[in-house]
């Protein structure tokens, strides 16, 4: 082969063409370490066979980059989910690479449905892991119980809605304000009921007769409606008085209630008056504010009403 000799110019550009070099001449050892960059490799121009095969130990599993160092052959990890169905939200598991499909927790993309029993008495929780303790939780039966409740912005939004909608039976320890959040918006009291007043000084207690006493208690206001028979036959000369359900309350300076009253024979006008920190009423007779006594209603039906303030 004749040798051309290169000048003092040194080799000119594209005078070395592949059909210089004999095939097979390159190896390797003949190409410095990232002397050939992707540029100067054409598309297509490396063919799968020219890439690494593996062998048996290294069938189905993947050629790995390691930041530089050699790449190696990787085995793919696989994750089984057990119990999946349509729809059912996927949880973890005790088990490496195991996932379960919650067979009573489902999503549509519309609506999310939790399946419970009736015996469950957490069927649906949120837990404050800074006090360990469970501020809203609802139960198998749909019963839901809360810390605070209350909206996110003021007076703007209905508990229950018109008819139909409405709730049943509101279960208070405290109480309910109503227009305001001071104490005097404060209705913290219902009650109503019926008792049994006690004639007081009757000198015998069969000689008169409560027909009936109801009252009902709103916050500190007492109503009370009475009716009560005095036998024809008593002779006792004692004021009328009558036990009332509530101490009434006192007010600065002093005060007293009336209650009216009238009789089944209407041949006497009488009324009950109430004073502070009392807790019974006295009849009275209308024109000279004197008492009532027992043996001027004989054979009477007295019938009272009125409101006063409790203490």
């Amino acid at each position: 082969m004749t040798l051309t000799q290169i000048g003092t110019g040194g080799v000119k550009n594209d005078e070395i063409t592949k059909t210089k070099i004999p095939a097979n001449q390159i190896v390797a050892s003949e190409v410095a370490d990232n002397a050939v960059d992707t540029a100067a490799i054409a598309d297509q121009a490396v063919a799968l066979s020219k890439l690494p095969h593996g062998d048996g130990s290294s069938d189905g599993k993947f050629l790995r980059a390691n930041n530089g160092a050699d790449p190696s052959f990787e085995t793919i990890t696989g994750t089984t989910i057990n119990n999946n169905a349509d729809n059912r939200v996927i949880t973890g598991s005790d088990t490496a690479n195991t996932l379960i499909g919650e067979s009573g927790l489902t999503y549509t993309g519309q609506a999310l449905n939790v399946n419970s029993v009736t015996s469950e008495g957490n069927a649906f929780r949120i837990y404050n892991t800074t006090d360990n303790s469970t501020r809203f939780h609802i139960n198998g039966e749909g019963d839901y119980f809360t810390g605070n409740s209350y909206p996110r912005s003021d007076a703007n939004m209905d508990l229950g809605f018109r008819s139909g909608y409405r709730w049943r039976d509101l279960i208070l320890s405290g109480g309910v304000q109503l227009g305001g959040t001071g104490t005097a918006n404060l209705l913290n009291d219902y009650e109503e009921g019926t008792w049994t007043p006690t004639f007081i000084n009757l000198d015998d207690s069969s000689k008169g007769t409560i027909n009936y006493a109801s009252y009902r208690k709103i916050g500190g206001l007492v109503h009370v409606d009475i009716k009560v028979f005095i036998s024809s036959s008593v002779s006792d000369t004692s004021g009328l008085g009558l036990t009332m359900p509530f101490t009434k309350a006192s007010v600065s300076g002093g005060s007293e209630t009336v209650f009216p009253a009238m009789t089944s024979k209407g041949n006497i006008s009488v009324f009950l008056r109430m004073f502070d920190a009392q807790s019974s009423a006295y009849g009275r007779e209308v024109i000279d504010d004197t008492a009532v006594t027992y043996n001027e209603l004989a054979g009477d039906e007295v019938f009272i009403t009125g409101t006063y303030q409790a203490a």
